[in-house]
């Protein structure tokens, strides 16, 4: 009898056990806490297997504490699982610590029986079969074990009750089988400490319960359920859905089938054709048969606001044997879709502002049309509205949307009928045209007539500039995209000029870019093989002693020779490559006066320039300070010359550093004073030494005294300030005349020497 029971217990064992690995693998949300379940069961299986298999009573109670222990475990996990199952995980936050904490106390009952004997007492029984079993005699601590189980299994049942009494009709099947699994283990259970039988076999029904929770929970798919949401959702599906038998008959014509063809009960046998005269021109059935075996098309029906798309499939259903049993019918109405489609593919294209073209409708189109003509001549245009963004920020944007607009409508009849035209960008519009239909000339008039006539925007006190760029299409391989470029480069060339709007990339342009783009690319190895080197310019005092020298840069290229600084300095200039040839430069300037410490040119200075942009890129006094410290230099020795624009950009941090500097012991230089920006208020405000006076302030002048008047209180000034005034650009004896008695203190230019080597200048020092 023992042995039969051990031998259903291990099967049960063994299938709760493939049930818990089948769990596993699932990836259904609820597989974890079914997992859990199962795992639970199978620890009082275990206690039961045990005392079924031995007759020793310690070992025996061993498996009662596995057993009842094991019980609060299942209790437990089903409660986890019903909350999830149930979707009811608000209620853990309610009474989860109370319930974990009542199995914990009752468990811990359980395991100190052994001490108190207060939950059960063993009693030894000899079964029919002449076999020894120890039965489980209740104590209070079992009978409050039992009423804990029931109460809990009370509540567990209240969740599926209250659910299939508040679910739809269609969900009903989902908790009750559920249900009936858990009421189906509690009844065997109860079953069993009411008839007080020998050998507790609650446990297989137990086992039979978590293999019942596990194919329910996992494994099935309710049928009723199933078959009600199938008949739901093409009842109420949004596409037409239409069944025909093998003779032609409709059978089955959902809502959306009846409103959209007026399919009805009574006219059910005319389905075909009223299907027929809604969608004119498309065969459904032929002979009764589905024409294809697998029929699709997209049709219209209507014109105007009333019409519609359709798309109508067809499917063939046959038998095993291929024999034809009817057909279904799908057809869906696009109309909404297909209208915001087109919308969507319009906006897509074209801009939401102008209407026109953007920019990746008009490549799409640009390639197209060269593709279709590869032997037309064709040009690109761009148009851009000078300091466009002062202007919204000045006028705001309603007024610059104005303007836009009216650039939108100047191009449309500006162009001719197959040009091709976007709004490249915020304020920048691209054309496309034949060479034949526009030229630069026509352009530039159609240009300024727009600015005369103000494009549409209100009358704007402002000096509205549009410049354009146009180039002749002669590579047709370049992308679109290159071409704007050449255009934005043509632009380039004009845009700070308000006479000329119009520029035009041509082969001259070309080699200029192309140079620009060579020599940036060439500057890095030229420092490294020391093709760039200083030029040395001499200073000479009132005496005419030399005293110094402004450091310059020259290039021998190896393939263009010598090059002037004109040829690569303002192109460094503009995209901040400048840095590197100056940093190079200071630090060449540095090493001519450590060679000269300790010999008769030890009291020579050396000046160098600092471009604005250095100021961005790098600390200058860091630079300085660490160069003169790495060749052991004074600072005086070392000048550097700074323009106006230092002031003028970032004034306050420049002026802080240029400080800095001269509190080191820096001698700190403007350079070309009188030739730019230069005010009074520079020399209030610009901590220097030493006034670089540009004799271009003598130059073309319709009034030379008035010239030389300026000139003399400039030194004059220079004297009052504790300033030394140097004179640059000096070329001729009676200049030099002129700017000692007006008491300036130094002198450059070709008068006394134009940039020379370093070697050269050594030799006029030595």
């Amino acid at each position: 009898m023992k042995r039969m029971f051990l031998i259903e217990l291990s099967v049960m064992t063994v299938l709760v056990l493939f049930c818990i690995y089948r769990s596993l693998r699932s990836k259904k949300e609820i597989a974890w806490p079914t997992a859990c379940v199962l795992c639970a069961i199978v620890v009082p299986l275990l206690g039961n297997m045990v005392i079924a298999a031995f007759t020793d009573p310690v070992i025996c109670n061993a498996g009662y504490i596995l057993y009842l222990i094991g019980t609060n475990l299942v209790i437990f996990s089903l409660i986890d699982f019903s909350l999830l199952y149930c979707s009811y995980p608000h209620l853990k936050k309610v009474s989860w610590y109370t319930i974990v904490l009542a199995l914990s106390i009752d468990s811990i009952s359980v395991f100190l029986n052994n001490i108190f004997m207060h939950c059960y007492t063993l009693e030894e029984t000899t079964l029919e079969s002449g076999e020894i079993y120890y039965v489980l005699k209740s104590g209070p601590g079992h009978y409050i074990h039992l009423a804990l189980s029931a109460v809990l299994l009370v509540m567990i049942a209240g969740y599926y009750i209250y659910r299939i009494f508040t679910s739809a009709a269609l969900y009903l099947e989902k908790y009750l089988v559920i249900f009936l699994s858990i009421l189906l283990v509690g009844i065997l259970e109860y079953h069993n400490v009411l008839l007080d039988r020998t050998i507790d076999s609650s446990m297989i029904g137990l086992a039979i319960g978590g293999v019942l929770l596990y194919f329910f929970a996992i494994e099935y798919r309710p049928i009723f359920l199933k078959m009600a949401l199938h008949d739901l959702l093409v009842t109420n599906m949004s596409e037409a859905v239409l069944f025909f038998d093998k003779d032609g008959k409709a059978i089955y014509a959902n809502k959306t089938a009846s409103s959209l063809f007026g399919i009805t009960r009574d006219n059910m046998n005319r389905s075909a054709e009223l299907m027929g005269e809604k969608v004119t021109g498309t065969r459904f059935l032929e002979n009764h048969m589905c024409v294809d075996q697998n029929f699709r098309s997209q049709v219209a029906v209507g014109e105007g606001e009333d019409r519609k798309y359709l798309d109508v499939t067809c499917q063939r259903m046959e038998d095993k044997k291929g024999s034809y049993l009817g057909a279904f019918f799908g057809i869906t109405d696009n109309t909404q879709m297909e209208r915001e489609r087109r919308e969507s593919l319009y906006r897509q294209t074209h801009d939401a502002l102008t209407g026109i073209l953007n920019r990746e409708a008009f490549i799409d189109q640009v390639k197209q049309r060269i593709g279709q003509e590869p032997d037309e001549i064709f040009v690109m245009i761009l148009t851009d509205i000078a300091d466009f963004k002062i202007l919204n920020d000045i006028y705001g944007r309603d007024t610059a949307d104005q303007l836009l607009l009216g650039i939108a409508d100047q191009f449309r009849a500006l162009v001719h009928e197959g040009s091709i035209y976007c709004r490249w960008g915020a304020d920048q519009f691209a054309a496309f045209a034949k060479k034949e239909d526009i030229s630069p000339r026509v352009l530039e008039q159609e240009i300024r007539e727009s600015v005369k006539n103000g494009n549409n925007a209100r009358e704007l006190k402002f000096p509205l500039a549009i410049h354009a760029g146009y180039y002749e299409i002669r590579d047709k391989k370049i992308s679109v995209s290159a071409m704007i470029d050449r255009c934005a480069l043509a632009i380039a060339e004009v845009h700070d000029d308000y006479q000329r709007l119009v520029g035009v990339y041509d082969e001259e342009l070309r080699q200029k870019r192309l140079w620009e783009q060579r020599i940036n690319a060439e500057l890095p190895n030229a420092l490294k093989e020391n093709q760039i080197f200083p030029y040395l310019q001499p200073q000479y005092d009132s005496s005419q002693r030399l005293t110094g020298a402004e450091v310059l840069v020259r290039w021998q290229h190896p393939v263009e020779g010598f090059l002037a600084p004109y040829r690569f300095i303002p192109i460094f200039e503009k995209n901040g490559m400048i840095v590197k040839l100056d940093t190079y430069i200071w630090e060449e300037a540095c090493k001519i006066l450590a060679s000269w410490r300790g010999t008769v040119k030890e009291y020579l200075h050396l000046s160098v320039n600092i471009s604005p942009k250095d100021f961005y890129f790098i600390d200058i006094y860091e630079t300085f300070t660490e160069l003169v410290e790495k060749y052991h230099l004074t600072p005086d020795k070392l000048h550097l010359e700074v323009t106006e624009t230092v002031v003028m950009n970032d004034a306050i941090e420049n002026i802080r550093t240029i400080n800095r500097l001269r509190e080191y012991g820096f001698i700190v230089e403007m350079d070309d004073f009188g030739s730019g920006y230069s005010s009074l208020s520079l020399l209030r405000d610009m901590p220097v030494d030493v006034l670089k006076i540009d004799m271009a302030f003598l130059g073309k002048t319709a009034h030379p005294k008035k010239a030389e008047m300026i000139l003399h209180s400039i030194i004059e000034l220079a004297r009052q300030l504790n300033m030394i005034s140097i004179a640059e650009g000096v070329e001729g004896e009676e200049q030099l005349r002129m700017l000692k008695g007006m008491g300036c203190n130094a002198f450059q230019g070709y008068y006394f020497a134009k940039p020379i080597p370093l070697g050269m200048f050594e030799k006029l020092a030595a």
